[in-house]
């Protein structure tokens, strides 16, 4: 007589699989909801009787489990799992009170906690950089007259927020903004932050190139007019702490370049001297038309010189 040949574990696990496929496909919905209950009944009591590194080895198979689906799922497969996922988080916080989610998190073990922060770190993180490369790709995409629409929509919209403000929401905004700007500055490196300098400055110096002398003129009126609206508005203890914060600031920077400055050798002393003796009194004045060195002028710009009356004008800027 032929002896039989024995099944493997995996074949009778695959034989299982199959059935129990089979079963759920005919069961009803009463029964479904059942099953998902007692099997939940079931999970829950198999973990709260479960040592540590059971828990542990648990968590484990389950992360390389997850590993290994999320790396064979298609895109198709991905986005449905996203957004069946976000569907799911929604219902469960639109169902959850106030005080049922703080009581959820305070339940949470130390290591849940940590994993959910770093999650949530991770995400924010990820999204900033798809917000960030979004942003990019529609500004280089904008023409010069969308991106001026933009701004002064952006600009309209600040201004009617700010006049809208009461003078303790403006103070509570101006210091959340100054937290945030302090921490984000903590959190650079040297390299970011000479980065960040030099795009800034880029950004300043293609503005400036691309004004009119009308609206740098109008520019500048709008911040003298908001320095001396701040300057009225200070009491004698803001203005005393803004003057001591300006003068640490210009001694912390003096330290700092003194600190980087290259010593001064004698070649250095006679490169510097040779250039001196190189410069020549090539500057005119508007007035007299003499010839002066650098360090005795200042550039003139006759935008500034409108409110001088004709007469006068003609009379100091005559031609010789």
């Amino acid at each position: 007589m032929p002896k039989l040949k024995r099944k493997s574990e995996d074949q009778r696990r695959a034989e299982r699989k199959i059935l129990t496929q089979e079963s759920r496909q005919n069961e009803s919905s009463p029964d479904r909801k059942k099953r998902l209950r007692e099997q939940k009944e079931r999970d829950r009591n198999r973990r709260e009787e479960e040592t540590s590194p059971e828990r542990n080895s648990r968590l484990d198979q389950q992360k390389e489990r997850d590993k290994k689906r999320r790396e064979a799922e298609t895109s198709q497969e991905r986005l449905h799992r996203l957004d069946h996922q976000k569907e799911r988080q929604k219902k469960l916080r639109g169902q959850m009170s106030t005080t049922e989610a703080a009581e959820v998190r305070g339940t949470e073990t130390s290591l849940r906690r940590s994993r959910r922060l770093q999650l949530s770190a991770e995400r924010k993180d990820a999204i900033k950089d798809k917000e960030t490369r979004g942003r990019q790709a529609s500004r280089a995409a904008q023409t010069p007259e969308q991106s001026q629409v933009i701004r002064e929509k952006d600009t309209s919209s600040r201004q009617a927020s700010r006049a809208a403000a009461t003078p303790e929401q403006s103070h509570l905004i101006r210091e959340r903004e100054t937290r945030g700007r302090q921490s984000s500055r903590a959190a650079e490196t040297p390299q970011q932050s000479q980065a960040i300098r030099e795009r800034e400055t880029r950004g300043r110096q293609a503005s400036r190139a691309a004004e009119t002398p009308e609206q740098s003129q109008a520019i500048r009126e709008r911040q003298t007019r908001g320095r001396q609206a701040s300057r009225a508005a200070e009491t004698p203890e803001q203005s005393q702490a803004i003057r001591e914060r300006e003068t640490k600031g210009r001694h912390v920077r003096r330290e700092v370049a003194r600190k980087e400055a290259v010593p001064l050798t004698l070649d250095k002393a006679i490169e510097n001297f040779r250039k001196e003796l190189k410069k020549q009194p090539v500057h005119i004045c508007t007035c007299c038309h003499r010839l002066l060195y650098r360090k005795g002028v200042q550039v003139f710009d006759i935008t500034k010189y409108d409110k001088v009356r004709p007469e006068v004008r003609d009379f100091v800027l005559h031609e010789k």
